[in-house]
């Protein structure tokens, strides 16, 4: 089952002078085992949007559930949490325990997962993400590299075995060669695990390259939901928003305007380059 919001509103200090709808009106599916990437301006509602999935924030208005679970309920808020993982923005400062070892387990501890059974989960998920645990597992937390510490929290995420992974601007702050990283790391976990992953980023060419589909917020509301070939097919509607557009999207349209038009909806810059062979050949 997937998890479905239903006409969700969310309103911060809802009934003071300060009162703000973060998240107006929303109906939304994440499909199970799909990749949906979620981008909007500044202030649009993205990370309100990932918070209410998992029930960090709670819906004032409409409806949240997690295969079948109502998060408006805490008991089955509660059991939703096992199965829906999030990672905010900086990941490295959900990081506090002694060791790798022990903030990984923090998480399924939680959850009661038997003490018999955390140590293997610890280390799978450590294993996943590239950190030994013979190598790592005994370290302070605070001991490792930036990347590291990225790494160490998405496991202490994944030691949950959630069948939903959500991320906040996960690359936030790394170099190009640590958001590949991350995003190879991602797509290996999907390809094990068959998790969903729901990504909110500010990055259009991350996301044209690795959505299934793509959710459009702004001012609160979901203003489009489609896949990657047809969001940025319309690009003038992305620049409206102050939203980039993939550097892929900029090279059709130079093309283009040199009269070379490639089919609509390849935004894979290997799909771009088969097709142009083809229309060249």
């Amino acid at each position: 089952m997937p998890i479905i919001l239903d006409h969700v509103t969310h309103t911060y200090m809802p009934g003071s002078a300060m009162a703000q709808t973060a998240v107006n009106d929303i109906s939304l599916t994440v499909q199970e085992g799909e990749f949906l990437c979620v981008i909007g301006p500044t202030g649009s509602g993205k990370s309100t949007l990932v918070q209410l999935m998992n029930g960090l924030l709670i819906a004032q208005q409409g409806s949240v559930r997690v295969d079948e679970l109502d998060l408006s309920d805490k008991k089955q808020r509660m059991l939703a949490r096992g199965r829906v993982g999030l990672v905010f923005q900086y990941p490295e400062y959900q990081l506090f325990e002694e060791t790798v070892t022990k903030d990984v387990a923090f998480g399924p501890r939680n959850m009661k997962v038997p003490e018999d059974e955390l140590s293997g989960r610890v280390n799978e998920a450590l294993n996943m993400v590239g950190l030994a645990p013979e190598l790592f597992g005994e370290k302070s937390p605070f001991d490792l590299s930036g990347g590291e510490k990225r790494r160490a929290a998405l496991a202490g995420i994944l030691a949950m075995r959630p069948k939903y992974l959500l991320l906040d601007e996960p690359m936030a702050g790394l170099d190009p060669k640590g958001r590949s990283s991350i995003i190879a790391l991602l797509h290996a976990l999907r390809d094990r695990t068959g998790c969903a992953i729901v990504m909110v980023s500010h990055s259009m060419d991350e996301v044209a390259d690795n959505a299934d589909r793509v959710a459009v917020l702004n001012d609160g509301g979901l203003i489009a939901l489609d896949t990657p070939g047809n969001i940025f097919s319309r690009p003038e509607k992305l620049t409206a928003l102050g939203l980039d557009t993939p550097q892929v999207a900029k090279l059709l349209v130079a093309l283009k305007t040199r009269g070379v038009a490639l089919p609509q909806g390849i935004y894979k810059m290997d799909a771009i380059l088969t097709a142009l062979l083809e229309v060249l050949s």
